[in-house]
């Protein structure tokens, strides 16, 4: 299931007493109806957000190979590094074009996190440069519903599977994603 927090949640770190309780009250509820839950942040490092990924009992990281996406989570990773107790990161590499580009980027992390910041960090796995999530978003959609056999929706849930079995995810392009890629354009 998939529900919409919309976006700004870091908002809620400025609501008043009697706000931040109703808050809290509604996200209580949720855990009744589900195993996991997930908050996302959005991207960035500021307090609010930090706040949001210290209270987490597991925290994903989502990153792009893109040298700003990968600076970015390096930094947010060596702030988890110095203010969380107990440490539990896993990366997912998103907007890749195959499953060793995923490998590649998770091994440069996964390196400088060990040598700079001596944290351990696995990768849950990875999505697929698609464009069917263009089109998911154009018609707010969540890409699951909107088409759960494009290569990004299969990514997503190997990602779901993975996250709750422990098993290790692998997606292929397949035939469909191949001609997409080739062709650049959507099949």
């Amino acid at each position: 299931q998939y529900i919409s927090g919309g976006s700004g949640i870091e908002k809620a770190m400025h609501y008043d007493h009697a706000e931040k309780l109703l808050l809290q009250q509604k996200l209580a509820d949720c855990a009744g109806r589900a195993d996991i839950i997930i908050v996302d942040t959005g991207a960035g490092l500021g307090r609010n957000v930090m706040d949001f990924i210290l209270a987490a009992d597991e925290v994903l990281l989502v990153t792009t190979p893109e040298p700003t996406s990968l600076t970015d989570a390096y930094a947010v990773m060596k702030a988890y590094s110095i203010y969380a107790a107990q440490k539990n990161l896993r990366l997912i590499i998103n907007r890749v074009y195959e499953q060793k580009e995923s490998r590649e980027v998770a091994l440069k992390l996964r390196r400088a996190a060990e040598k700079f910041l001596h944290m351990p960090v696995d990768c849950l796995g990875y999505v697929f440069e698609d464009t069917a999530v263009t089109k998911a978003v154009r018609r707010q959609t969540p890409l699951i519903e909107a088409d759960p056999d494009s290569a990004a929706g299969r990514c997503i849930e190997a990602l779901a599977e993975a996250l709750i079995t422990g098993t290790k995810m692998k997606v292929k392009r397949g035939w469909k994603g191949f001609l997409q890629q080739i062709f650049k354009f959507s099949t």
